[in-house]
C-alpha cells in the first residue's frame, strides 16, 4: 500500500537535498510522517482486529494458530509504515555510519528484551514480539538522528 510514498520520496529527498532546499523538505517529510503515522496504525489495526474473522473462511482452519501470530506482527506493519520514509532522507542527508550504528544498538537492546520475551511466550508470538522491539527501536533511534539533523540543516537555511 506504501510502495509508491516510498517511491516518491526515494525520487524527491535527494533533489530536495540537492537544492538545499531543508525546509521545504523538513515541511513535507513532516505530512507525509502524520498521514504515515495515522493511516499505519489505522489499516493495520483493522488488520489484526479482522484476522480472526477473515483468515479461518478465506484460508481454512488450519490456519487458526498463525492468527496470533499475525496479530503480534501488525505493529512490524505500522513501524515499516513509517519508518520506509527513513531510508531515503538518512541516505540523502550522509547519515549512514550513525544508521549503522542505531541498527547495533537495536541489536543490542532488543536480543536481550527478545531472550526475556521468550522466556514469558513460547513459539512464533514470541518471535513477533522480538522484531516488533528489535525494529521499533531501530526505527526510532533513525528517526531521531535524521529529524535532528534534518531540523539543524532547515534551521541554517
Amino acid at each position: 500500500l506504501t510502495g509508491a510514498i516510498f517511491d516518491n520520496m526515494t525520487a524527491v529527498i535527494p533533489q530536495r537535498v540537492g537544492k538545499r532546499d531543508y525546509v521545504g523538505l523538513r515541511r513535507d517529510f513532516i505530512r507525509v510522517l502524520l498521514v504515515l503515522g495515522v493511516g499505519g496504525p489505522l489499516v493495520y489495526g483493522a488488520l489484526a482486529l479482522a484476522a480472526g474473522v477473515v483468515i479461518p473462511p478465506v484460508l481454512g482452519e488450519r490456519w487458526l494458530p498463525a492468527i496470533p501470530a499475525l496479530i503480534a506482527l501488525t505493529p512490524y506493519g505500522v513501524i515499516t509504515t513509517v519508518g520506509g520514509v527513513f531510508g531515503p532522507l538518512y541516505r540523502a542527508l550522509d547519515l549512514m555510519r550513525r544508521t549503522i550504528q542505531v541498527k547495533i544498538i537495536a541489536l543490542v537492546i532488543g536480543i536481550p528484551v527478545g531472550a526475556l520475551l521468550m522466556t514469558q511466550i513460547e513459539g512464533a508470538l514470541a518471535g513477533a514480539l522480538v522484531i516488533n522491539v528489535i525494529f521499533g527501536v531501530s526505527v526510532l533511534l533513525t528517526a531521531v538522528i535524521t529529524l535532528r539533523a534534518l531540523s539543524r540543516l532547515s534551521a541554517t537555511t
